[in-house]
């Protein structure tokens, strides 16, 4: 949207990881636009900078090791349990069904 709405340069900032960005620096770059095209392009880089965030916090949590957090241990459904010596996931009904971390995807 961005690229086809004539701001190319959002769309090169957030491929070059320059986000996020300021969003009153954006609105006072772009003061001549309507209030519905400002608000609509703020929503986008509001999301935006909200997917960087997202981004920085994984590769953080990723980098600080190995170690899970209790929360990171919980299934929402009560038929799996996670064992903390294996490192596994395992369905409660089932011995034969284990779902080994590192096949979990990373985000």
């Amino acid at each position: 949207w961005l690229q086809a709405a004539g701001f190319p340069q959002y769309v090169q900032l957030f491929k070059d990881c320059r986000f996020p960005i300021d969003i009153k620096t954006a609105k006072n770059d772009h003061r001549f636009l309507d209030e519905d095209s400002l608000d609509s392009l703020c929503r986008r880089l509001i999301t935006l900078n909200k997917c960087t965030e997202m981004r920085l916090e994984l590769w953080r949590s990723k980098h600080k090791g190995d170690d899970w957090d209790e929360e990171d241990s919980c299934a929402i459904s009560p038929n799996w349990t996670y064992d903390q010596q294996t490192r596994q996931w395992r369905r409660l009904d089932s011995n034969d069904e284990v779902l080994h971390l590192s096949a979990c995807p990373a985000g």
